[in-house]
């Protein structure tokens, strides 16, 4: 029998069912765990019930996976292009994952443009970044405001003066501007979810 059971992005196995995964995998964590696509033959004999699997691996491209723990932006750059000098890069698709706390320095410090342009001239056939994990530690700032909540009595303060219906959707809104784009979400699609929930909030 044949269970249509949705198109996941995993390579999965277990007895008769299978899921071969993406013909391609199409962004940043789906290079990074599956390399390539698949695709199974399946052979089956109705009389019998017996069937036999052949998967076929979809190796269009060679994935180079490097992962660099960051502290110091500022000489994270020349550090990053002198190990990814040692690489074999031609031809393949570099994926370039950077995570760490970053000490008294910023995400902007970092030549980004300038280690991508090392990358393709390696011969590479296509860089991916992925700087999600890449944290910048905070001084500690203390101050005293009060118990008041400054967001809540900030919407108090302007509902008194402009009257609106909407007003008591204003934190709910608040809260759906404030949520975090997903590793892997494509800026579209990020986009697309918070303003499908704004649109439930408003009841559109």
């Amino acid at each position: 029998d044949y269970y249509a059971m949705g198109h996941l992005h995993i390579d999965f196995q277990y007895k008769n069912f299978v899921y071969p995964g993406p013909i391609f995998p199409n962004n940043f964590s789906e290079l990074e765990k599956l390399k390539h696509g698949n695709f199974y033959i399946v052979d089956a004999d109705l009389k019998s019930s017996s069937f036999f699997l052949k998967k076929v691996e979809l190796k269009i491209k060679e994935v180079e996976s490097t992962i660099f723990d960051i502290k110091n932006a500022v000489t994270a750059t020349e550090e990053i292009i002198y190990e990814l000098n040692k690489k074999d890069l031609a031809d393949k698709i570099v994926l370039l994952r950077l995570k760490g706390n970053l000490e008294n320095s910023k995400v902007s410090n970092m030549d980004l443009p300038k280690i991508e342009e090392f990358v393709m001239k390696k011969g590479a056939y296509f860089i991916l970044k992925n700087t999600h994990d890449l944290k910048t530690r905070e001084e500690d700032i203390e101050f005293d405001v009060g118990e008041e909540n400054i967001e809540e009595e900030t919407i108090k303060l302007y509902t008194k003066k402009n009257p609106s219906e909407l007003h008591g959707l204003t934190k709910q809104l608040i809260d759906s501007l404030s949520i975090e784009k997903q590793e892997g979400e494509t800026s579209e699609s990020f986009s697309k979810r918070i303003f499908d929930e704004s649109k439930k909030i408003l009841n559109f």
